[in-house]
């Protein structure tokens, strides 16, 4: 039996949004990959959210695909507290999938939310959008950063994992990973 989905749509449960994995950080860690993926959804959605530590920044690779330098690609939009900025990272080994300013070094909230579009489709390469937010209010320091970013990965591969790995530093305990299907029309 399927899992039921969280979110039904309309016509057939396209649309619907069903749980596939969920990770809960019992001690502090730098990557969490999400292997075994089925191939049975049309998008993935991934939301993560928790408290880091000296990491700037959320990168996200394939099946276990880093060392290829050619084939990733991000555009960022960044706004954070005092200004905002635009950049972008060609031929890398990794997808950015948002960050706060380097150089915060303390404990900070940040949140994530990732989705990868048709992540089975062997006609197209694998893109995602990213939406991150940030902030060290809690500290009443009130600095945050919010970014949005589009990534693509330029592999036609159906995408059986997904490693989602500290550009520097380490998720704490209690950080939640969690990693949804998102059905298409007729599945």
């Amino acid at each position: 039996m399927s899992p039921l989905p969280i979110f039904s749509g309309t016509n057939s449960n396209h649309g619907a949004v069903v749980p596939i994995s969920y990770q809960k950080l019992t001690s502090s860690s730098s990557s969490v990959v999400f292997s075994n993926i089925p191939q049975n959804y049309q998008d993935l959605w991934i939301m993560v959210v928790g408290t880091q530590s000296n990491v700037n920044r959320i990168n996200i690779n394939f099946n276990g695909d880093t060392g290829n330098t050619s084939l990733y690609s991000t555009t960022v939009l960044s706004a954070f507290s005092g200004g905002y900025s635009s950049y972008a990272y060609t031929n890398s080994n990794y997808i950015f999938g948002g960050g706060l300013t380097n150089g915060w070094d303390s404990f900070y909230t940040a949140s994530a939310e990732i989705n990868i579009l048709n992540y089975t489709t062997p006609s197209y390469y694998k893109n995602l959008i990213s939406r991150f937010a940030g902030d060290k209010s809690s500290l009443n320091v009130n600095n945050g950063s919010t970014e949005a970013s589009i990534g693509t990965w330029r592999s036609r591969s159906p995408i059986t994992s997904v490693s989602i790995i500290s550009g520097s530093g380490s998720w704490q305990p209690g950080t939640t990973l969690e990693l949804y299907g998102i059905r298409g029309q007729g599945q």
